[in-house]
């Protein structure tokens, strides 16, 4: 039965024990006419979407973690892969600033090294030559200044081979470092992001109950928030029932109340769970002086274990 038939049969059996509450008035103390009325946990879609498989049907029994429905998720798949990768790039990155330059470029650097160990040496003995030459008058002395000078750049290759080598040991700047860290960190949080979104995508059941209607189907598309079903619960039974004006006082929420339904072997214990803070007419009447016995207070009552008692049927309630 869809939300609208039970609502109206739920209201034709409200106005009929109202009626016999207005026509025949039970004389008995403490007895109230009232009728069974159910919350629906609605379950809907967190995020837009096809229904591409839908794993329950009408009456099936639910537990905690079973798997509901489950919308298309090709785009969200994509899209975790490519933040996956991205990820990864960024981890490497973070490693190559903090390990310096690879091996194979550091022995690259200490061959030019061990090259420029021997220039050097080579323009240091033929400095001391060509000096010592100078000295006896038999090179000019711009053969000595070359000598000289082929010596001090030797030298300053070698420095700066040294030197090459000392800084591709070194891991990069710390404001370096800590960028790449927080790429990787970014990286990271929308990699999570992109895979929460994901999981939506298969919707899986947060309580135990009763699938009691399938609002959409395999194959429909639904907007975020829409319901896909309604289930009911252990806790979604409740009696409604109404209390003259004069008798209010006898109630408070948490009394402990019996209930008498058809079907039921023993009355139900329940506890009052709301008392309406409006008076009403019931059924609806002008109100005059005559008519003020007809005054009544909604009363809702909880079972105080589960129940299976259909939508709108009526119950007699006794005050213990």
């Amino acid at each position: 039965m869809n939300r609208i038939g039970q609502a109206l049969k739920i209201l034709v059996l409200l106005m009929l024990g109202l009626i016999n509450i207005a026509c025949e008035p039970d004389k008995r103390p403490n007895h109230y006419t009232g009728y069974v009325e159910t919350d629906f946990v609605y379950i809907a879609a967190p995020q837009p979407g096809w229904i591409q498989v839908l794993s329950v049907k009408e009456g099936d029994e639910i537990i905690q973690g079973q798997s509901l429905f489950q919308l298309d998720n090709e785009s969200q798949q994509d899209n975790v892969e490519q933040l996956n990768a991205r990820l990864e790039q960024a981890r490497a990155q973070e490693q190559d600033l903090r390990t310096g330059a690879r091996q194979q470029e550091i022995d690259a650097l200490q061959t030019q090294q061990q090259e420029a160990i021997a220039a050097l040496i080579l323009a240091e003995e033929e400095q001391i030559r060509i000096v010592a030459l100078f000295k006896q008058g038999l090179v000019p002395a711009a053969q000595r200044d070359k000598a000289v000078a082929d010596f001090k750049m030797a030298q300053a290759r070698k420095q700066t081979i040294d030197a090459n080598i000392q800084v591709a040991k070194l891991a990069a700047r710390p404001a370096q470092q800590s960028a790449a860290n927080a790429n990787t960190v970014a990286a990271q949080a929308a990699l999570e992001q992109a895979d929460w979104q994901l999981q939506q995508r298969s919707i899986v059941s947060r309580i135990e109950g009763r699938v009691d209607e399938l609002i959409h189907h395999k194959g429909e598309y639904v907007n975020a928030g829409a319901p896909v079903l309604a289930m009911l619960t252990s806790q979604s039974t409740k009696i409604r029932f109404f209390v003259p004006q004069a008798d209010l006082m006898n109630f408070k929420v948490g009394d402990k109340i019996s209930i008498i339904a058809d079907g039921q072997s023993a009355p139900i214990s329940a506890r009052i769970s709301f008392i309406a803070d409006q008076v009403e007419f019931t059924p609806p009447v002008i109100y005059t002086a005559e008519s003020r016995q007809k005054l009544v207070f909604m009363l809702e009552a909880r079972p105080e274990h589960a129940v299976n008692l259909p939508a709108g049927l009526p119950v007699e309630v006794q005050l213990k």
